[in-house]
Formats: structure tokens, sequence, C-alpha cells
């Protein structure tokens, strides 16, 4: 008995399993005015418990007037599976029907406000779905907070709903709600309203829903009266603020559904270059098109160059609406965070529009309610040259008036606008800024506003420009000045106000460290007489300005051009001359005058380049240089491209210290050679100035030497003329210490020398020869008046000599 006791409790308790893995738990919540927190998970539970459909219902203490608002999460992202299979969902009430579904549950945070008193979760197959996650719920008992308070719902894949508290039962005294609907920023919202009660009669004057789109910066307002059914869509980056009012006059209350739309198959891009040219139709022109589109179009230049974008519309069959409110065709730059909109157009408008821009996007978005049957738009695209806004002017003496378009009010974005002005024979163009507010980057690095000499766009013929708030002045070389006026984003900027006309040349320009060139005449052909036209060039940094003239053809003599070095007038250097030959010059200061008269009309102009240049010497004064024991080097200007005409170059080299010397190595590359060096020359003296021994004067092409002072200053001079020009010269200089040599043994002194010596020992051996002979002679003398007094001396035969002889005689002889 025992056994079978045994038997049917394990058969009751497995019963009860599969009842529950079938059929789930029901589980019951009361929710007060604090917030509570509830987790389900299926190791909460017995093995085999939380499969099947569980149901948790959370119902408000407060019975009237009551709401339950429940916020959802779990613990990790639950697959996009399951938001679509529903195996989370949430209704209104206690008992779930398809009438008070709420929506699911797609693991993001949500937060969900029943329409009753109660609201149930319903969970299909928690095991699978759920695993080891944690599924939390956050709830409370509230007084009308889809009403009182603006509650932010985040739209999904699939449907989700709001109804107005007591739905579909009554609205329990409730007289207006506002909701706040986001959804995921690169896909559309639709909004479908309906009220509980279809009987009820639509009368704007009393109830009504209105959703505010926005759209960056742009609000669009849509208005819902109660007849039928309605949906609107909602665009891509943006979000909706709906608002009832007058539901106290709808028993039954109002449903809001909410989804976002999972995919957008409109979308096309289009690559243009210079000579793109191509159409865009709506979907399914010309037979009519669908409710609720939103299809775009994403034209982009190739090289990401900006391009004159023109749509010019061919075709247009849209619902015409007051403010475009269904159907509107839009166009911005997609490079604006803001996506102002800088053109639009709906019904049966026929426009044109030209954007200056790299890329444009056009937007397509359709209502509702086409029983006329629209049949959409075609439109054509190709890049033009030439923009509407293009004007071509006349000057005269007397100045004019050039405004921007719309000037003083904002003027329309991304556009360029060409204002041609001409002149007369033998005028320019001068042009004075009185306002200006054009916008533009930081330091102006890219003007706005570009103006030009002659009428082409061309960065040789460009002599100025501005931005931002600027107001300089120009003029033209040319009888044309064209004027360019690139406009961004005008973000509320008026554009620029100018005057013009017309007069001889009589320019101001800026010389920097870069070259710079101006053609005169600009026009082809030869230019006319009877002008007097003035350049002023100068530079703000101290140095020297440096001209070369090409292209050279005047006529001599009645026509000339005259350069003043440093002004006009006397004091000033001056160089004249005309001709076809090229021409260079160098001023000593930073200013000079350039002044070209016509009295024929037998040439053709010139073209004359300007650039700043930093050389410390070739001024007015002698630049001195102190030589030391290292090299230094000194080079003429514009060495190894060619030296300037009518130069007078000084240099002064100085040693360190008195007993130095100057040693210089003279590298002549190329200088004009003419006969003894008369016109273009390098000379070296021997000293301080010109005044000093000239020890070299050079001209010619390759030519080494090295010259020493004898002193401790070297004097260089470099003049040229204005009729041939060569490279010019490298000198190399340094000092060397001076050191005392001996004199060199002359020949002559040696002779004389020589002789004297030779006369002297002469002299000296004649005299002691000379005294000698008298001191003997004196005393033989004496010797002869002594034996005179004392007679003959007695006879020696010892010493007589033939005695002597005998004697050896008989002795030595032979027997």
């Amino acid at each position: 008995m025992g056994q079978y006791n045994s038997l049917w409790l394990s058969l009751i308790l497995a019963g009860q399993v599969i009842y529950t893995a079938v059929y789930g738990l029901n589980i019951t919540l009361e929710a007060n005015g604090t917030t509570q927190t509830f987790h389900f998970n299926q190791s909460s539970y017995s093995e085999g418990e939380s499969g099947g459909r569980s149901y948790i219902q959370i119902r408000a203490v407060d019975p009237v007037g009551y709401f339950v608002l429940i916020g959802v999460n779990t613990t990790a992202n639950l697959t996009q599976q399951v938001c679509k299979d529903g195996n989370i969902r949430l209704y209104s009430g206690d008992n779930p029907t398809t009438e008070l579904y709420l929506g699911p549950f797609c693991g993001s945070p949500t937060v969900f406000t029943s329409s009753q008193n109660a609201l149930t979760v319903v969970i299909s197959d928690a095991t699978s779905i759920l695993a080891d996650n944690i599924l939390t719920l956050k709830y409370s008992q509230v007084h009308n907070i889809a009403c009182d308070s603006l509650t932010t719902y985040s739209a999904t894949f699939t449907p989700r709903y709001i109804r107005t508290p007591g739905y579909p039962l009554g609205t329990h005294n409730v007289t207006g709600c506002s909701w706040r609907i986001v959804g995921p920023s690169s896909n559309r919202l639709f909004l479908t309203f309906k009220y509980a009660d279809a009987s009820v009669t639509p009368n704007c004057s009393v109830t009504n829903i209105t959703v505010h789109t926005i759209i960056g910066t742009e609000s669009k307002i849509q208005t819902w009266c109660g007849e039928g059914e309605r949906t609107f869509a909602i665009y891509k980056q943006s979000f909706s603020f709906v608002v009832s009012s007058g539901l106290e006059h709808v028993n039954t209350g109002m449903q809001m559904e909410y989804v976002a739309e999972e995919e957008n198959r409109c979308e096309h891009r289009i690559r243009i270059s210079n000579e793109s040219i191509g159409e865009i139709m709506s979907p399914g022109f010309p037979t009519g098109y669908k409710d609720l589109q939103e299809c775009k179009w994403f034209i982009s230049s190739k090289a990401s160059d900006k391009l004159y974008i023109q749509l010019k519309v061919l075709e247009s069959n849209l619902d015409d609406t007051e403010g475009c409110s269904k159907d509107i065709v839009q166009m911005y730059n997609p490079a604006d965070s803001k996506r102002q909109i800088i053109g639009s157009w709906c019904g049966g408008d026929k426009s044109t529009f030209q954007f200056f821009l790299a890329a444009l996007t056009v937007v397509y978005r359709t209502g509702t309610d086409h029983s006329r049957n629209f049949t959409g738009f075609k439109l054509r695209y190709e890049i033009v040259e030439d923009g509407m806004c293009n004007q071509q002017l006349t000057a005269s003496s007397m100045p004019q008036t050039l405004k921007s378009d719309n000037y003083p009010n904002p003027f329309p974005s991304y556009k360029k606008c060409k204002y041609v002005i001409k002149a007369s024979a033998r005028n320019a163009i001068s042009i004075f800024v009185n306002a200006s507010d054009v916008g533009g980057s930081n330091h102006c690095i890219d003007k706005v506003v570009a103006v030009y000499d002659g009428q082409e766009e061309k960065s040789q013929n460009r002599i100025g420009g501005w931005c931002k708030t600027t107001t300089p002045s120009y003029q033209s070389l040319s009888r044309q000045m064209l004027i360019v006026f690139k406009a961004d984003d005008s973000a509320n900027k008026t554009g620029f106000l100018l005057q013009y006309w017309e007069g001889q040349v009589n320019m101001a320009i800026e010389a920097y460290g870069y070259e710079k060139s101006i053609v005169f005449p600009h026009e082809e052909g030869d230019y006319l007489s009877g002008y007097d036209t003035w350049w002023n060039i100068t530079s703000s940094r101290s140095g020297h300005m440096v001209v070369w003239f090409t292209q050279v053809d005047v006529r001599c003599p009645e026509d000339n051009i005259t350069l003043h070095d440093g002004g006009v007038g006397p004091g000033y250097r001056t160089w004249s001359f005309c001709g076809k030959d090229d021409r260079s010059f160098m001023t000593t200061t930073e200013q000079l005058f350039i002044n070209f008269q016509t009295r024929t009309n037998l040439g053709k102009g010139f073209k004359f380049s300007y650039q700043w240049q930093f050389y410390r010497d070739c001024g007015v004064s002698v630049s001195q240089l102190t030589a030391h024991d290292s090299t230094a080097s000194i080079y003429s200007p514009g060495y190894s491209n060619q030296y300037y005409d009518q130069l007078n170059c000084k240099w002064l080299l100085v040693g360190l210290l008195p007993e130095h010397r100057i040693k210089l190595i003279v590298n002549v590359v190329n200088i004009s050679k003419s006969e003894n060096c008369v016109q273009d020359y390098l000379a070296v003296y021997d000293g301080s100035s010109a005044k000093s021994n000239q020890v070299s004067n050079i001209c010619g092409a390759n030519i080494n030497r090295t010259i020493r002072s004898t002193g401790n200053k070297l004097y260089i001079e470099f003049v040229t003329d204005d009729r041939s020009s060569g490279y010019g010269f490298n000198l190399v200089y340094s000092a060397e210490k001076h050191q005392e040599e001996e004199s060199s043994p002359n020949p002559v002194i040696i002779g004389v020398i020589v002789v004297l010596v030779i006369l002297a020992i002469a002299i000296i051996i004649g005299l002691c020869y000379w005294m000698r002979k008298k001191s003997r002679d004196t005393n033989l003398q004496s010797q002869a008046e002594m034996n005179s007094l004392n007679g003959p001396p007695p006879y020696d035969a010892a010493s007589d000599p033939k005695t002597l002889y005998a004697n050896d005689s008989a002795r030595d002889l032979p027997s």
C-alpha cells in the first residue's frame, strides 16, 4: 500500500512539473507610490519552471486614477529575433489582449505605461531567451503620467503603443497629453493614430493631435483631427513631440502606434564631374508614387572640388498643400551639421536651382491621401560655368553701386556670382568696398570675394580679394575687372556693397618675398596712345625692390617706361628705356615708381615681375665689411641668375686688426665684356676708396685671381650699365696677419760697396808701400852721411868675396 502511495505522489509531482513547463508561472505584484524591483531569471525557480509561458501581473494599489509605470531591462542584450518574435510582451490591464498590447521588450532599457490600473508582462520560453540573464522590472503606481509629464518613448522595428489613460473604456477626465518619440537616427519612424470609437466626428476646433517633427533646426507640424486612422512619417535624424488636446470630448480614448522603419531602399548616389549631366525621377514616375515615402539622392564631386550644380525641374506633379506639408522636395548641404534647407519645392513648380558645392543631398518625402493620383517629378542635374546671379556692368567716370544678391538682407547660400565690369579705352576699373559681411575662415586664408584683372578667373590674373568685414579697394590693369563672390552658408550675413568707376591706372602694389607679375596692357594687340599709367610698388620690410621687364615692345623714342627709385623728383635715381630688350633693376630703397607713357599706338606693351628682396649691399652708401681669419663671401645681386641694370655697388673690406692684410679671391662667372671694361666692371682698389691705387679692373667670363692689400683695407666697386647683363661674380675674402720681410740684396749697391772696398784696400796698400820706401831712403841717407864723416871702414879679408871664393875654389877643385 505504501508503494502505491509513493507512486501516486510521484505522479502528482511530475504533473506539476509538466504543468509549469508548459504553462509557466503566474506571478502577482502590487505597485505603490515607491519604485520597487523584481528580478526574474531561470535560476530563481526549480528546473523546468521557467519554460512555457509565464505571466507577471502588476496591479496599482489605488485602483481609481492610478496606472502602472514600468522600466524593463536585462543584464545582457537579447537577440533581435527575440524582439521580432515578441517573447517578452507587455499589455495594459490584467487580461492580455491585442487591443491593450503595449509592445515588446527588445533588450535595451525601455519604459512602458499602462492605460489601466494594471499591467501584465508575458514571457514565452524564458529558458532559451534569458538563459543566465536576469530580467529586471522596476515598477510603481503613477497618477496620469501618460499625460501629466513629458515622457520619452523609444521606437524599435516592432510596433509599440501608447494609449490615453483608461483606454478603451474612457479618458478619466484627461484633456490633453504630450509624448516625445525617438528612434534609430538612420531610420524613419511611423506614428499611427486612431480613436477606440471609430464613430468620432472629426472636428479640429474641438479635438486634434499635433505632431511636431524636429529635423536639425527645422520644425515641421502635422495635424490629425480624428478622420479615421492616420499615419505620419517621421524622417531620419529627427524626433517628434506629439501633443493632443480636447480628449475630454472622446469618451473611449486614443491610441498611438509607433515603430521604426526597418529598411529604406530608396537611396541613390551620384558622382559628378565638370561634364556630368543626368536626370532624377521620383519612384514610379510618371504613373504615380506611394504614400509616406522618403527617397534621397546624394550628389558629390568625384574630386571633392566645388562645382556649380544646377537642378532644373522638368516636370512636377506633387500634392500642393500650404507650406508643402505633405509632398515636398528639399535640398541641403550634407557637410552642414544643421541640415539647413537651401532649396525646396512642391506642387507643380518648375524651378531652377544652382548651388556651388562639393556635394548636395536631394530629399523627396511624400504624405498621404493621394486620391488625385499625383505622378511625381523629373529633374535634370548638370554642371554649369555661369550662375544665374552673374552680371555684366559698364563703368563710367562717375561712381556706380554694385550689391550682392538680396543686400542688405542675407545673401543666398552656396552661390558663385561673377560680376564683370568694363571700362572705355585707355581706362581701368577702380572699386572701393563700402560695406562687407561675407563670412570666411579664420585669418581669411580663403578669400570669399576674389578680384581679377580681365574677365577670366585665373590665378595669374588675381589682384586681390577680401572676406568677413574688410573693406579694401582695388584697380584693374586692363579695361575689365572680374569680381567672384563664392557664398557659403549665409548664416544671416548681408553680403557686400561697393562702388566702381573708370580712370587711368594709378595703382599701389604691395611687394612680398615671392615673385608677382603684371602684363600691361592686358588686352591683345597694340596699346593705345595717351597712356600715362603709374604703379607704386612698396614693401613694409627694409630691403630692395627687384623688377624684371620681359616681352618688352615699346616704341622708341616716343613711348617709354620710366622707373623712379624711392621717389619722384630731383635727388632720386631714375631709369628710362624703350625698345624690345629685356631689362632688370634693383632699387636702393623699399619703394619703386613705374610710369608708362605713350604717344603712339605702335607697340604691344610689356610684362614686369616684381619682388621684395633683402640684400644688405648695393645701397646708396658703401657697405663696410670686417675681414676675419675665416673666409666670407660677397655675391653680385642676382648671382647665378642675372645681375641687374644700372647698379653701383660698393664694399669696403677692413681687417679686424691694424696689422691685418686683406686676401681677396675673385671668381668671375660672367660680367658683360667691353673694351677696357668701361660698361660693366668689377674694380678693386688697394685702400679705402676709389681714389686709392687700383689693382684690378675686371670684366668678361671665367676669371679667377687672388689679390692682397698692402694695408688693412680693400675697396671694391661693381658698376653696370643698361645695355647687357651677365651672371655676376663671387668674392671670397679673409684677413691675414702682416709679417716684416728682410730686404732683398740690391746688385748695384753690392757693386758699389765692392768697388769701394777694393779701392780702400788699394789705397791702404799704396800708402803702406810709400811710407816704407820713404823710411828706407831716409835710413840710407843717414848712413852715407855718417860714413863721410868717419872715413872708409877697415878692411876685413874674411868678408871679402874674392878671398872667400878663392878659398872655396882651391878647396873644391880637383888635383
